[in-house]
């Protein structure tokens, strides 16, 4: 059985079976539906090599996840938990089409090399995702050059290609208001590793709160050396809580998060009693956690979903205008973070 079989049987043109089997929403539904029957009916399973040579489309998508450390070993939940989520939002809307999704590791140190990942320098997808914010101007310049369609899932350059990200600004505001509106005064912010563009976003959004904010509020700043729990811990570590009286923490995301909880327990401060932790991010450590942490949720799954509608539009309109989406957080109260307002 071939695609013209199916296409004689339900009396259409061999490009109308190819957009059903590739999910397109050119055919009306009647027509879907009459060639879908005689595909299930028939057991045809279509020949994807075939279909490449035939259309130079390779039904391939890439995911390139931006890396801080070629170390292989280091791959693993802690700095994968941000990827995976965004990752797992890409793949849900691509599950029932004839794409394949391939997924490849970029250390942001080759940036300075001038080096391209290698499904881009082979161009063996039809479309690509760049997830995460490690990367510069340069380097979305030279995959401009290259042609083939692409979006940044968790970062974005402005006007010069379709992206969707989160919001660190809007997301530290959120966890600084609600520990000062709970009565803390003491309040420190670990934040990201420094080449992460997110520690400035988060930076700026403390730095409006000292200048604009209450005036009795003590702020300390402090960021990791890694995205890593380790690194979390190392720089709870490093801000003498008990000296500065801190009574409330916000960490940039949950596996730092999970560092500064072992800190704390290792220092016999009990959450929330002592002191206060909000963590930056949403994940399944964040509700797992003892106690549970509250967080700021910043829709890394939905910024999948996101990334992959607007790389779908892209493939079929390649010279449509330029999209930059930026995802509103939202707060999620657990029982990490103690009304310091009530007296007990």
């Amino acid at each position: 059985m071939t695609i013209r079989d199916i296409a004689k049987k339900a009396e259409v043109s061999r490009s109308t079976v190819s957009l059903v089997l590739n999910n397109s929403p050119l055919v009306n539904e009647k027509t879907r539906k009459k060639v879908e029957d005689i595909i299930r009916e028939t057991d045809y399973v279509p020949n994807s090599s075939a279909r490449s040579l035939s259309s130079r489309v390779m039904y391939s998508l890439g995911t390139i996840i931006m890396w801080e450390d070629y170390d292989h070993q280091n791959r693993n939940i802690e700095s994968g938990a941000f990827t995976n989520e965004i990752i797992n939002g890409i793949s849900g809307v691509f599950d029932t089409s004839s794409y394949h999704i391939i997924n490849e590791w970029f250390c942001h140190n080759h940036l300075h090399n001038g080096e391209l990942p290698r499904m881009i320098r082979e161009r063996r997808v039809d479309g690509f995702f760049i997830i995460g914010g490690l990367y510069d101007e340069a380097f979305i310049d030279q995959l401009i050059l290259k042609k083939i369609p692409f979006v940044i899932a968790g970062g974005h350059i402005e006007k010069k290609v379709d992206s969707v990200s989160q919001d660190p600004f809007k997301a530290a505001l959120l966890a600084a208001e609600h520990l000062m509106d709970t009565g803390h005064k003491n309040i420190c912010m670990i934040n990201a590793p420094l080449y992460y563009r997110s520690h400035i976003q988060r930076q700026d959004a403390i730095n409006q709160i000292k200048t604009k904010g209450p005036e009795n509020i003590n702020w300390t700043m402090v960021h990791c050396q890694s995205n890593t729990a380790e690194g979390g811990y190392q720089a709870a570590s490093s801000i003498y809580i008990r000296e500065k009286k801190i009574d409330g923490i916000i960490v940039a995301n949950s596996i730092m998060g999970m560092g500064v909880l072992r800190y704390l327990y290792e220092k016999k401060m009990r959450v929330p009693d002592d002191i206060s932790i909000i963590v930056n991010e949403e994940s399944i450590l964040s509700s797992s956690a003892y106690p549970p942490l509250t967080t700021i949720n910043v829709r890394k799954e939905d910024m999948g979903e996101v990334a992959a509608r607007l790389l779908m539009e892209r493939m079929k309109n390649p010279e449509k205008d330029i999209e930059n989406i930026i995802l509103e957080p939202f707060f999620i109260q657990r029982e990490s973070v103690l009304d310091r307002r009530i007296k007990l």
